[in-house]
């Protein structure tokens, strides 16, 4: 005249998920996962008493890289499940293009995050998207352009340019006595024009320039000289007939 009441209980199936992200540098900068929609996880993480069956693995967004794309991974009764998901680094190119072609033949070159010297119209790539400096070779005889802040985008090329200024100087040169000057004593620069005495010649290359005189009647010309002109200066010569 009893009734005997059994209990049974079942035991939900699970297993575990360990999940690998690459590269490390991804890592360093952030990297994690999560399932479905949980507490964002460090790589080699292992989550366990998940439910066997299907679940999907989605991952951190970081800056600089492209996250992998989400996944559905099956999950095996006492099994770990251990996939691996690898960051893309963002990248782009930078072109950099240099004149005049005069600072080029004297050796004018440029570089970025202070790598190696490349020519004008060379191309650089797999630069992690964002700022990255550019700079230019000194040479000698020119001034050298301004350091630039560059932004390189991702799988676009940058184009950037640097403009040398060649150092330039003045000479100007006093003739005497009177007499030779009225007798049409004259000079001339590097084979130039002959100019008069106390003209200026300037935009002059900072160097060596041979300076010359012409020859008139009654009067022995001074000998030829190479004078050396410096950068935003006259250089002044005196030469007597």
């Amino acid at each position: 005249g009893q009734t005997l009441s059994v209990t049974g209980t079942y035991q939900r199936q699970t297993g575990s998920i360990r999940v690998s992200i690459l590269p490390q540098s991804a890592i360093d900068a952030g990297a994690q996962w999560r399932i479905d929609g949980g507490v964002w996880q460090n790589s080699g993480q292992t989550l366990s008493a998940i439910v066997v069956g299907e679940h999907q693995v989605e991952f951190k967004p970081v800056a600089n890289y492209a996250a992998p794309s989400s996944q559905t991974i099956l999950i095996s009764h006492n099994q770990t499940a251990t996939p691996t998901a690898t960051y893309s680094l963002l990248t782009g190119t930078l072109q950099t293009t240099i004149a005049p072609q005069s600072a080029i033949d004297s050796g004018a070159q440029w570089r970025v995050d202070g790598g190696a010297w490349q020519n004008s119209g060379a191309t650089i790539g797999g630069l992690i998207v964002g700022s990255h400096t550019l700079e230019f070779k000194p040479i000698s005889g020119w001034n050298t352009p301004n350091s630039q802040s560059v932004t390189i985008n991702n799988q676009q090329t940058t184009s950037a340019t640097g403009v040398y200024a060649q150092q330039t100087g003045s000479v100007q040169v006093t003739i005497t006595p009177q007499g030779a000057i009225d007798a049409g004593g004259r000079w001339r620069v590097d084979g130039g024009s002959w100019q008069l005495s106390d003209a200026v010649v300037s935009g002059l290359a900072v160097g060596g320039h041979l300076v010359e005189f012409n020859t008139i009647t009654g009067y022995d010309s001074p000998t030829s000289q190479t004078i050396q002109v410096q950068d935003g200066q006259t250089t002044a010569l005196s030469a007597a007939y």
